[in-house]
């Protein structure tokens, strides 16, 4: 993110303040310089300041935003045009989206519910009857939501063989001690099964460990979790109730709400594995300018150039199209089957859902409603407070053994300051939504209420995830390592993140913020 330089001069009328810049992925940084200058050359034509309520972003794919759009700083403030000249093409196109207004509230635009907090956007509601009928809309589709990542970091074999043995080596640890809780039944838990393939590759994985450490297996649940029932369903078809002697259950989990499920293993959950969730979860996104703090609020809406191409694809006008999507989510394929018919009431969602985009305003937060001591950030930027993953997280911890051991593996941000010049807000996938998960003020909060904990992070950048981090939460000190794998050293911050594969070290500035309150 930066401001783009004003164009000042001597007989220019200034419009409100100020032009942002979304720089994206680094690839596209050539796309954003060549827009930023398009916009100046456009701001020239029209005799006018790059006004505040324009925002540039990459053109990428992916993006809810569109690549040009206007959006308002406050309620209260409109763009002046009054200044206007003609221009060339590029001014033309510039012009047109600034006289269109807000994106989502120009004439032929289709509203889906109004303008709303992020957290509450019907994205979220979209993206959980994706994860509800996945298999049967990558059928449909053609094809596979693991594609556009790379695959699951859960089918990487020797990443999975890694969390094998550090389970194994817990396991060792617990029962020479003798620290079973009063039971010795104890439980790896995997949130997400993501298909059959993961968890049976874990089960065989730990299997291996287990025989070659010559750890005992008996009394040891392998717990399958996931919201669908229809996945737990199929892994079950394929792992069965055994695995050698590990016995194998299954858990429908919400995971914004895990407590209830889990609650009759409270204690005896000695690793906790999320893979890839956490980023699915809804947040509220906020926004520094100038100082001040606002709360981001979207309009999630089709724009009419994607109705139109809708209405001439499927037959459907936009009024019908309008109350299938409005409606509540768990319904909407039953919806888009009685307007589009069931051969093509996936294609339609697929159509629908790569159409979607944005339209923002900024608003005041509440006095108080994030503290002064939120720092340290960037002068201007943009963060996602990841509360239901936070809070999510935080349950899971307490749920946990208490030499347990919670590990997320997601795309993330540690350090507030990665915040400042990158695109760290809500990406498209599929049918899916996917938020990066605020790790920093997870951090924060775990720090704050249970003082005595570790907290390790580890780059998977050489298996072949650059963008994605494990994130380890031990309720207490580390107190076993692997074969191999150095030792820890007082860093900065009193530790050294060490494993076979990566040694990063993390300093203390900047990676706390303090908790937020939203109201």
């Amino acid at each position: 993110m930066g401001r783009a330089d004003r164009a000042g001069g001597s007989g220019r009328e200034r419009a409100p303040g100020l032009i942002r810049v979304e720089r994206g992925l680094e690839r596209r940084a050539a796309e954003v310089r060549a827009g930023r200058s398009a916009l100046r050359r456009a701001c020239r034509a029209l005799r006018i300041e790059e006004p505040r309520s324009l925002w540039v972003a990459s053109g990428a794919g992916g993006r809810f935003r569109p690549a040009v759009a206007v959006r308002r700083y406050l309620p209260e403030e409109e763009i002046d045009l009054s200044q206007a000249a003609g221009g060339d093409e590029l001014a033309d196109r510039f012009r047109a989206v600034l006289a269109g207004g807000i994106t989502g509230e120009n004439a032929g635009d289709l509203p889906i519910g109004a303008f709303v907090p992020y957290r509450q956007s019907p994205i979220w509601g979209l993206n959980r009857a994706f994860w509800e009928h996945a298999d049967r809309y990558m059928a449909a589709s053609g094809g596979d939501y693991r594609d556009a990542v790379g695959g699951s970091p859960d089918l990487i074999r020797p990443l999975v063989r890694e969390r094998a043995e550090r389970f194994c080596a817990s396991l060792r640890m617990v029962r020479d001690r003798r620290e079973t809780g009063g039971s010795a039944e104890l439980a790896y838990l995997s949130v997400g099964a993501s298909g059959v393939e993961g968890p049976r590759l874990f089960a065989e994985e730990l299997s291996r460990a287990a025989a070659a450490r010559r750890v005992g297996l008996d009394g040891v649940w392998y717990l399958v979790a996931d919201l669908s029932r229809e996945v737990l369903g199929a892994v079950r078809t394929a792992l069965g109730d055994r695995h050698g002697a590990l016995r194998v259950g299954y858990l429908q989990l919400d995971l914004s709400s895990p407590e209830a499920a889990l609650a009759p293993w409270r204690g005896r959950i000695l690793h906790a594995h999320v893979g890839s969730l956490f980023d699915n979860l809804p947040a509220d996104h906020v926004e520094w300018r100038g100082g001040r703090c606002y709360l981001v609020e979207g309009l999630l809406h089709l724009p009419a150039a994607e109705v139109r191409a809708l209405a001439g694809r499927y037959g459907i006008r936009g009024g019908l199209l309008h109350e299938a999507l409005c409606g509540p989510s768990a319904s909407l394929p039953g919806r888009l089957r009685a307007i589009a018919g069931a051969e093509h009431a996936y294609l339609l969602w697929r159509d629908f859902y790569r159409g979607l985009r944005m339209g923002e305003r900024l608003v005041p937060l509440p006095p108080g409603a994030v503290p002064d001591s939120l720092v340290p950030f960037p002068a201007d930027g943009r963060m996602a407070l990841s509360g239901d993953a936070i809070d999510s997280g935080l349950t899971l911890l307490g749920l946990l053994h208490e030499r347990g051991m919670l590990e997320i593996v997601d795309i993330m941000v540690p350090d507030a300051r990665q915040y400042a010049g990158r695109y760290r807000t809500t990406v498209k996938y599929d049918g899916s939504a996917v938020e990066w998960f605020n790790a920093a003020l997870f951090e924060a909060r775990v720090r704050a209420q249970m003082p005595g904990c570790t907290i390790d992070y580890r780059s998977l950048s050489v298996f072949g995830k650059p963008r994605m981090t494990c994130m380890e939460v031990r309720r207490g000190k580390r107190a076993c390592r692997l074969p191999g794998e150095d030792s820890g050293t007082p860093g900065e911050r009193g530790y050294i993140i060490a494993s076979p594969m990566v040694t990063r070290t993390i300093s203390d500035g900047g990676g706390y913020i303090p908790p937020v309150t939203m109201t």
